[in-house]
């Protein structure tokens, strides 16, 4: 029940009481007069009081709703990097170059082909969108009074975006400047797979996350 519900309420329990006051006691004219005022100035606080109350809760519940909204932002956008890259990765594994050729040399053509769309998540400005809404979402976290925990999850969903970007970057490196070898396939091939260990982490933080902030 609203807050103006109550105050209707409490006045048609006002009237109701002072009709009943004034045929058990007999009111006069002036009895009741005194009464109307003596109840009517309590009943004119206490509406006040819960509407002051009412708008200051609707005030803090749209800040909150704010602040939650902010974080989530983040975490959507931790979720769409990683899924983005893991499934341009699976995409580049997908289409071998040429069968016939060693392992190696197939397994890393396959990935230059889709690199440069993986390389692209490298790029300063989406480094410095992500880096501004985790910043921005650690003080909501504050401000909304999240658990440590719920703390936690956050800046583990952060590292592990780093950790992605650092593997990236390791790859990238032996793509563009080493001679395919069984040893820098088997490099890669580690570094991928903690990519998708990193991605598994993060879907793991943010669902945690989303249940606390429903």
């Amino acid at each position: 029940m609203g807050p103006y519900h109550i105050v209707f309420t409490v006045f048609a329990i006002f009237i109701a009481l002072i009709t009943w006051l004034g045929n058990i006691f007999d009111f006069t004219a002036s009895d009741t007069a005194n009464w109307v005022q003596a109840l009517g100035t309590i009943f004119a606080i206490f509406s006040g009081y819960s509407l002051i109350n009412y708008e200051q809760k609707k005030v803090l519940d749209a800040h909150i709703k704010q602040r939650k909204k902010g974080i989530l932002n983040f975490c959507k956008l931790a979720q769409l990097i990683s899924t983005t890259i893991i499934n341009n990765i699976k995409l580049g594994l997908e289409h071998k170059t040429n069968t016939s050729l060693p392992r190696e040399v197939n397994y890393l053509g396959s990935l230059c082909g889709v690199w440069p769309i993986v390389k692209f998540w490298l790029n300063e400005e989406r480094k410095l969108v992500v880096k501004t809404q985790y910043q921005q979402g650690l003080q909501h976290l504050a401000e909304i009074g999240a658990r440590p925990v719920d703390i936690l999850s956050f800046t583990a969903t952060y590292e592990e975006i780093i950790r992605i970007d650092e593997d990236i970057i390791q790859i990238s490196d032996i793509l563009d400047n080493s001679y395919p070898s069984m040893e820098n396939c088997s490099k890669v091939e580690r570094l991928i797979r903690d990519i998708h260990q990193a991605k598994t982490m993060i879907d793991n933080h943010i669902s945690f996350i989303f249940k606390e902030m429903k």
